[in-house]
């Protein structure tokens, strides 16, 4: 079969179009490979288990630049396909486990997508599947990973208690880890966990910490952790507290001075920094530049298929009420209409 073809019929089976993305980074003998899984023909080996996890890490990479919209149906496709692999009875414990942790992986991904698409509920379900699949690995780094993420989708809604309990377990299993990524990842979750629930104080200094720790990766670290060394990306959930915390000019000092980072490989973070640096500028009355910042991140969210996005730089302009008569601000619903973003109440 020509290369072309099998690459149609893989993407099929995968997701659709948004998978032939993924599938160009796959060598003969893995396309090979995966062909027969997918067919339901072969042994599942290790070098299955290699390729799918290859996979699954790509899905990332390409979520950071473009959105859950092109990456939920390959994930969810490589999902079910892991789940029919895991149901094979001549697993070797050893593959059956690598298999386990990788559909735990993938059900936790396809959970951060769920909530990034701000779909709570699917999210909760997705999130759930994966600790159950993470606990049964005994994986205690990605067990309190999926625990990072289920306390930050529950503050992100308002649901302090929640949060503040899914980031107290995701402390208890990073201590049980050699990983400072893992460990500075469930400080800033009970940071953010702590600022809902109205302990500034203690928010600040599990922030703190946090920053510390993140400093100073392993060479151990779970590779899903990526993201944390190469984009500073927890500058961005520190944007978010600080803004929780009415810290406005530590937003703004913070935004002047961030390390550099690749803003197209991760054009989201760079939306969620501007959107919280104009939401600061609002605060201190500095519209014209607070309206361009927003102008800058309506293009961003434009480009990203992130629901939370749009959702913020919503409530951002809401915040200019105040001053929706003013030429800046209209130039600013102007662009933010074409970027199809909404507000109002029905955003509030």
């Amino acid at each position: 079969m020509k290369r072309r073809d099998l690459l149609v019929e893989l993407a099929l089976a995968l997701g659709g179009a948004p998978a032939l993305t993924l599938l160009r980074g796959l060598n003969p003998g893995e396309e090979e490979r995966l062909v027969q899984i997918v067919r339901g023909q072969g042994r599942v080996e290790t070098e299955t288990v290699t390729m799918i996890e290859k996979l699954t890490a790509k899905c990332r990479r390409l979520d950071d630049a473009h959105g859950p919209a092109k990456v939920l149906p390959v994930v969810t496709a490589q999902s079910d396909m892991v789940a029919r692999l895991l149901k094979t009875e001549s697993l070797t414990p050893t593959i059956r486990n690598r298999l386990t942790h990788v559909y735990a992986q993938l059900a936790q991904l396809s959970g951060f997508l769920h909530y990034d698409r701000m779909q709570h509920a699917e999210a909760d379900r997705w999130f759930n599947d994966a600790l159950d699949a993470a606990l049964g690995t005994g994986d205690p780094a990605l067990i309190a990973y999926i625990h990072n993420w289920q306390s930050e989708m529950a503050a992100f809604m308002g649901r302090s208690a929640q949060a503040l309990d899914h980031a107290i377990a995701a402390q208890g299993w990073a201590r049980r880890t050699n990983s400072n990524l893992t460990k500075a990842h469930a400080e800033i979750s009970e940071a953010w966990a702590l600022a809902r629930n109205g302990r500034p104080a203690e928010s600040l200094r599990r922030l703190d910490l946090s920053m510390t720790t993140a400093g100073s990766p392993t060479s151990t670290e779970p590779s899903y952790l990526y993201w944390i060394s190469e984009s500073q990306a927890l500058e961005s959930t520190v944007y978010w507290i600080q803004g929780i915390l009415g810290r406005t000019q530590d937003v703004i000092q913070r935004f002047s001075t961030e390390p550099e980072y690749d803003a197209r490989a991760y054009s989201r973070q760079n939306a969620f920094e501007v959107i919280h640096y104009g939401t600061a500028l609002i605060q201190i009355k500095e519209i014209p530049q607070a309206t361009a910042k927003l102008s800058e991140a309506a293009i961003l969210t434009h480009k990203h298929s992130s629901a939370r996005l749009g959702y913020l730089l919503g409530q951002a302009r809401l915040r200019l009420e105040p001053w929706s008569g003013n030429s800046y601000v209209r130039d600013l619903d102007e662009k933010l209409v074409a970027a199809g973003v909404r507000w109002g109440r029905a955003t509030a």
